[in-house]
Order: structure tokens, then C-alpha cells, then sequence
């Protein structure tokens, strides 16, 4: 019977802690000219709210703005406040609100987590990006938006004003908009997914189906004893 009890409490206790390991991340930043590289004057601002979700490896949220249709791209880039990078995330509608709904890949991954990271706006006037905001962690957790139209990761060519030719050569750009940064055929972009999982999120559940599991065995204990 002892032995029994033991092994379901270690089975919950391995079910909870699975549990408890999937993690939700908020991410707020200001946009504004002023924290662009080098800094560029306009009256423009906008502001980001992005929710990462590391069981799904979704991320959620909004992103708006004051540019109105003189966005020509737009994209989350890796770098800390004061530094330029590169994108790894590459958006390709620009109407505010953006609705943010993307499923990372480990690369991209690996850019969000590191804390350093932001969104950059490109228009025409400032190919090198006239708004930037840099993203810290902090604000309401955002859920995954499958009515609002996604701004999703382009697939090449949305991103073409500030992404090709003269138009990329901006301070803020690295060289030129591409995830590869070396030229050549563009990076593979995130899959879209308009739908956001919960699956196996909710802390809760996990706990129920441990408490479950452990009755079990020891019912099962008993059983034989009795035998």
C-alpha cells in the first residue's frame, strides 16, 4: 500500500511540475522616433504589447501606431535600446492595430527570450525605420485575436519598401532588412496560425489529471493486497 501511495504521489508530482513549466511572457514597448538609431525626428508614435507563449510558441498581441498609411514595412528585429539588429520577424500588414498572431521557430525563439528586442516601423521618409519601440517585459498578458485580421510573418515581397534596393539602407536596417543578413533567398518565415492552443496550458488541469493518476495506483495497491 505504502509503495503504491509513493508512486502516485511521485507521478503527480511529475505531472504538476510538467505542468507548471509551460509559461506565458509579456512584452511592452513606446514608439517613438527618439529611440531610433540614430534618433529621427517626427511626431509619430505607436505602442506594442506582445504575449509569448513558450508551450505553444505563440506570439499574441497588438501593435499600433500613429503612421497611418505610410508604413511600408514592418518587423520585430533583435538588438538591445541604443543598438541596431537584425529582424527575425517580418510582418506584412501595417493598418493599426496590428494584430500579432505568429508561431515562432526555435531561431526566432531564441531572439525573443534573450529580453533584447523591438519593433521597428519603416515608411518612405525614413527607410531605416521612423518609429522603434524596444520591447521590456511588463504589461497585460494578450490573447491570440482568430477574428481580427492577421498581421502574420511575410512571406517576401509585402516588406519590399524598406526591405530592397536604396530603400534598405538605412542606419536602423543592419545593411538591409533580411533575417539572413548575407543577401540571397530571403530566411523561411514563421508559420501562420490564426487559431492560438491552450492545450496543456492551464496549471489546473495538469494538477486534476495528477490527482487522478495517484488515486488510481493506490486503488490499484489495494486491490492486489486484498488478493
Amino acid at each position: 500500500m505504502k509503495t503504491s501511495l509513493s508512486l502516485g504521489a511521485a507521478l503527480a508530482a511529475l505531472l504538476v511540475t510538467g505542468a507548471a513549466s509551460a509559461a506565458k511572457t509579456t512584452y511592452t514597448g513606446t514608439l517613438n522616433g527618439a529611440s531610433e538609431v540614430p534618433p529621427v525626428v517626427t511626431e509619430a508614435t505607436g505602442a506594442a504589447t506582445l504575449t509569448f507563449d513558450d508551450q505553444t510558441k505563440k506570439l499574441c498581441g497588438t501593435i499600433s501606431h500613429t503612421l497611418g498609411a505610410a508604413v511600408e514595412a514592418a518587423h520585430l528585429h533583435a538588438g538591445a535600446p541604443g543598438e541596431s539588429g537584425a529582424p527575425f520577424v517580418v510582418f506584412a500588414d501595417f493598418v493599426s492595430p496590428m494584430n500579432v498572431n505568429v508561431t515562432l521557430d526555435d531561431g526566432q525563439i531564441t531572439s525573443l527570450v534573450t529580453g533584447q528586442f523591438y519593433v521597428n516601423l519603416h515608411t518612405a521618409a525614413h527607410a531605416g525605420g521612423e518609429i522603434r519601440g524596444d520591447m521590456a517585459i511588463g504589461g497585460t498578458e494578450q490573447a491570440c485575436d482568430d477574428e481580427a485580421p492577421d498581421a502574420g510573418s511575410s512571406s517576401g515581397g509585402a516588406d519590399s519598401g524598406a526591405s530592397s534596393g536604396g530603400a534598405g539602407g538605412g542606419a536602423n536596417d543592419a545593411g538591409t532588412v533580411r533575417s539572413d543578413a548575407g543577401g540571397g533567398a530571403e530566411a523561411a518565415p514563421a508559420d501562420e496560425d490564426d487559431g492560438c492552443s491552450t492545450t496543456g496550458s492551464a496549471p489546473g488541469s495538469g494538477v486534476a489529471l495528477a490527482f487522478a493518476v495517484g488515486v488510481a495506483v493506490a486503488a490499484i495497491g489495494r486491490s492486489r493486497r486484498k488478493r
